[in-house]
């Protein structure tokens, strides 16, 4: 008995091989072509690193398996370039920051490296803003299909963007499709016009408050108020119209939670500790 414990433990304590992948046999996309982050305006080569398929990294990853731990782990990449800024520095320094709140907050668990297939982290702060600091933040962030209509139209943003991030994260939860993708039909890449359009087809016409304070509203309205953006405006569809995996009371609390979270204008956009409030969030949370 004693053996085979030695055993296994012995086998399970040597390190993966490393997998081999196939160097033909598929279809090779041309390298004019531009797939994934070329497509985003702005696209600077030298802020991405190009991971090949097998590589092993650091003599002990290879994509996302520990090879010596024999286990599967997910990598933050940074190149080593200017364009990088000071976005290293940051994506630690908020780790850090975030680490050392109360261990009470309900969210504080999402830092840790979830054990259960599925569980929400909080990782990539490569962009992440300090906001009690006084200053007005125009800067762009979020991946382009989260985008909420201030970093659109480039209107001084704050929390409320954050909310309409997370919203539309739960619903491709939900759904299993993003609720606003941006692509542009002529162009065939996302262009924030085809972006700010779904949102329209979706949310109605844009309050003329917002719009006033639009750095870029001249990208997407004329001086009288016309929808000017190049590309044309949806069909009305509503949330309601879209939700196709609820029923019951789950869909009526769904909806009302969503409608709360996807407002034009941000003053009227619930805060995160309202949210933890909120009916829907309450029936389903385990903390």
């Amino acid at each position: 008995m004693l053996l085979a414990s030695r055993f296994w433990k012995e086998l399970f304590r040597r390190s993966w091989k490393p997998l081999a992948f196939p160097t033909d046999g598929f279809t090779r996309i041309p390298a004019d072509v531009k797939i994934e982050e070329e497509t985003i305006p702005g696209y600077v080569a030298s802020r991405y690193y190009p991971v090949r398929i097998g590589e092993i990294l650091h003599t002990n990853y290879q994509l996302a398996r520990d090879l010596s731990e024999r286990r599967h782990v997910a990598l933050k990449l940074f190149t080593d370039s200017k364009s990088i800024g000071a976005e290293k520095e940051t994506e630690i320094n908020v780790f850090n920051l975030i680490d050392k709140t109360l261990k009470i907050r309900p969210g504080r668990k999402a830092l840790d490296t979830s054990k259960r297939p599925g569980e929400p982290v909080l990782c990539d702060f490569g962009l992440a803003q300090y906001l009690d600091d006084g200053i007005e933040h125009r800067i762009g962030i979020q991946p382009n299909v989260y985008r909420a209509p201030e970093i659109i139209l480039d209107i001084p943003w704050t929390y409320s963007v954050d909310i309409w991030n997370v919203g539309c994260m739960i619903w491709d939860a939900f759904e299993g499709v993003h609720l606003f993708t941006g692509h542009d039909p002529e162009l065939k890449a996302y262009r924030g016009r085809a972006h700010f359009a779904e949102m329209t087809g979706l949310l109605g016409p844009l309050p003329p408050s917002l719009l006033a304070r639009a750095a870029l509203r001249s990208k997407f309205y004329s001086d009288h108020d016309e929808w000017c953006a190049g590309t044309p405006l949806p069909d009305p569809r509503p949330l309601e119209k879209r939700l196709t995996v609820l029923s019951g009371e789950d869909r009526d609390l769904f909806l009302r939670f969503m409608r709360k979270v996807l407002q034009w204008e941000p003053e009227k956009c619930s805060t995160a500790a309202e949210f933890a409030k909120d009916e829907w969030i309450l029936k389903h949370a385990e903390w």
